[in-house]
């Protein structure tokens, strides 16, 4: 069998080929990755560094102290953190054990971005293929989706959970086989890959759930009600089994936990929503032309990797699309090209915006006051995931609603999503199928001629110049120096105390996270998606530090070890407006209970990035992650 796939007439067979084509192109579109594999991460050090503390856990508490996978007691204390108020990476963590075991986090968390390009790659392949009969066209597809911006964003950013797109991809093949050729097999593989999406990001649990349901409605619309119907229902019946099976385990403890804490507002949702600009927008990681075009925009951005044309779906991949609505037939392609169309409006979020900004129409204040009524009743008083819309009005003039609205108001878990534009995935993967009907149609006449395959050679090649993001201008993390901070190698000496990091903006964030695997100190902070309320409504007292209120919640908390970010405090970054580091030092020299032990600088973790000049308003990474540190001693804790 193996030999039948790698060789085929005595040479080497398509598969292979195929296999070794995205083989090479996963490790040439991400260099320098393949060289930094056991030292550094993709992206500034921010959300990377929570995946790579997440598996360094997961191994903690699998092996080593044999504890419960989810709850974890050594951060955020007195709580804990419970791991149901984060991302699920199950599927990502199957994938990476291997390397966690033979290596390390670093390892592990770099093993898994390069099988995501090329599986990504080759499920992409296998969906387009099967759908046109064509392996030139489930190649260019797979080039398109695998190499897309929105996956590079994902590296960028450092979304783990986001960037394994490879199961949505298969799920989709798995339901479209499941109706064209219905088998137990089928129903079987469909559910695993969709249990496999699932629990790589509830997001994709919330996203694909969705949409796999519309495909089936529209493929089956489509023609594929011919099939046996009796086999159809049996494989269905397979499929939502092993999903139930696969995912139920992991979607309770979500489920059970205080989910009233897991939402989000309609003015946070807001921030994160794509504009109709931002698909058609240049690709901003291209070498040539990338920084040319976030100059443009760089007012646009909330943090460092933030930025437009995430969701770019490029030139070369709408052209063929194009050329496929045209010319190919309609019911073999009109259920992925309306799963593209919603994914679209939905990634614009609850209501338009246009160039980063939220799109307002000017009304007589009549008209203004009535249509803010109803907004009112519609969010806080009808809606399942109430929110309030005050933060959207502006007297004289009405935002534009989009479905998305619906969308976060009335679908269960909806309002967890605080990023919208993410279904552009979707989009993505819609004109990526369609970008391969498209090359079929274009080239029908030269099928078998040498110009044929010249010209898939091109195409290829050209969507490959339109993604291609190297060098990362975002550049890496470099975690072994990351492991070395004078300040983590101190703690680590000392005896054990609750650490504590101000401002708060010091603490909750990957660096701080992670950096406490090297310290080795329990800590009163953390990172993740969502956190306890309890948690956030006593850490709001200290916001007042260094006065007494927050001096006795840190007592409180039993914190021994304060970690004060200088810079920070002079940059803006305190939690009380306008403090600045000699005022807090001024105040705390005041104190008989708090010593000075130590300060230390950090040693600059970001590296090759070519970015933190252009970007303006966003949060920078010095000095909220690399500074200069004053260490103190709180007396009284217990």
């Amino acid at each position: 069998m193996v030999t039948r796939l790698l060789y085929w007439r005595g040479r080497l067979s398509p598969t292979a080929c195929v296999v070794t084509l995205f083989a090479g192109l996963s490790l040439l579109m991400t260099w320098p990755l393949p060289q930094r594999l056991l030292t550094q991460v993709p992206g500034p050090p921010w959300d990377n560094l929570v995946w790579l503390y997440d598996f360094w856990w997961f191994k903690q508490a699998l092996f080593v102290q044999h504890v419960s996978l989810w709850v974890n007691p050594h951060i955020f204390q007195p709580f804990g953190y419970h791991l149901a108020l984060s991302e699920t990476t199950l599927a990502s963590k199957a994938i990476g054990l291997p390397f966690l075991l033979l290596g390390d986090e670093v390892l592990a968390y770099n093993a898994i971005v390069l099988l995501s390009f090329f599986l990504s790659g080759l499920a992409a392949y296998l969906l387009v293929t099967d759908l046109t009969g064509r392996r030139s066209a489930g190649l260019l597809a797979g080039v398109i989706f695998a190499f897309c911006p929105y996956r590079i964003h994902a590296l960028g950013a450092g979304w783990i959970p986001l960037i394994s797109t490879q199961w949505v991809v298969l799920s989709f093949w798995g339901l479209d086989r499941l109706l064209r050729a219905p088998s137990l097999r089928i129903g079987f593989l469909a559910g695993l890959f969709l249990s496999l999406t699932f629990l790589s990001s509830w997001y994709y649990l919330v996203m694909v759930g969705g949409f796999a349901a519309l495909y089936l409605v529209l493929r089956w619309w489509a023609g594929a009600q011919t099939v046996n119907r009796p086999q159809v229902i049996r494989a269905l019946l397979v499929c939502g089994v092993v999903v139930a099976l696969l995912t139920l385990p992991a979607l309770l403890p979500l489920i059970t936990s205080k989910h009233e804490a897991m939402r989000w507002t309609l003015r946070d949702v807001e921030k994160w929503s794509a504009g109709p600009e931002d698909f058609f927008y240049p690709s901003i990681y291209h070498p040539l032309w990338g920084r040319w075009f976030l100059r443009l925009r760089a007012f646009v951005p909330t943090f460092p990797w933030y930025a437009p044309g995430f969701d770019f779906l490029g030139f070369v991949p709408l052209g063929l699309a194009i050329v496929a609505l045209r010319r190919t037939r309609r019911r073999l392609i009109a259920p992925m090209a309306i799963i593209g169309v919603v994914a679209f409006v939905l990634a614009l979020g609850p209501t338009l915006h246009f160039a980063g900004q939220r799109v307002y129409v000017p009304v007589p204040s009549g008209v203004e006051a009535l249509f803010s009524r109803g907004m009112y009743l519609l969010t806080g008083k009808l809606a399942l995931n109430k929110t309030p819309y005050y933060p959207l009005r502006v007297d004289g003039a009405i935002p534009v609603p989009l479905p998305g609205l619906l969308f976060f108001l009335f679908v269960p878990f909806a309002s967890g999503m605080r990023t919208f534009y993410r279904f552009g995935l979707l989009t993505m993967l819609a004109v990526a199928t369609l970008s391969g009907f498209g090359s079929v149609a274009l080239l029908r006449k030269w099928r078998g001629q040498r110009r044929y395959h010249l010209t898939i050679a091109l195409l290829v090649g050209a969507a490959l110049f339109e993604f291609v993001a190297v060098p990362f201008p975002y550049g890496f993390t470099d975690v072994a120096r990351l492991r070395n901070q004078p300040l983590d190698r101190w703690l680590a000496a000392q005896p054990a105390g609750l650490t504590m990091r101000l401002p708060l903006a010091t603490a909750w964030n990957g660096s701080a996270l992670y950096r406490t695997t090297v310290n080795r100190q329990p800590a009163a902070y953390g990172h993740g998606t969502f956190y306890e309320p309890e948690y956030l409504r006593q850490a709001a007292d200290l916001e007042s530090f260094p006065d007494e209120r927050a001096i006795a919640r840190l007592r409180a908390w039993g914190v021994r070890y304060v970690l004060l970010s200088m810079g920070s405090f002079d940059g803006g970054w305190a939690d009380r407006p306008g403090l600045s580091w000699n005022a807090v030092q001024t105040a705390l020299a005041k104190r008989s209970d708090i010593t000075l032990l130590a300060t230390f600088e950090d040693q600059t973790e970001w590296r090759d990035e070519t970015v933190s000049g252009i970007i303006r308003g966003a949060l920078p990474v010095v000095p909220v992650i690399t500074d200069r540190v004053a260490v103190y001693e709180l007396k009284g804790y217990r």
